[in-house]
């Protein structure tokens, strides 16, 4: 029963340990993430501008048109 309590107790100690680390590191990789997301963006942006438009004046208009 004694080594049954101290896997129980080894088990939970890591799963806290887990848990103090995520909470510690979420805004690290919650930036990380986002700014990955706006490099992608960009990314996606330019690969279509580059095969579709060819860089055509106009083709993203920064006023509107009659």
């Amino acid at each position: 029963m004694l080594r049954h309590n101290k896997s129980i107790l080894y088990k939970l100690n890591k799963l806290r340990k887990g848990i103090i680390f995520l909470s510690k590191n979420w805004r690290l990789l919650k930036n990380r993430i986002s700014l990955q997301l706006q490099i992608n963006v960009f990314v996606a942006q330019l690969v279509e501008q580059m095969t579709l438009n060819h860089w055509v004046r106009g083709s993203s208009p920064r006023e509107d048109t009659p």
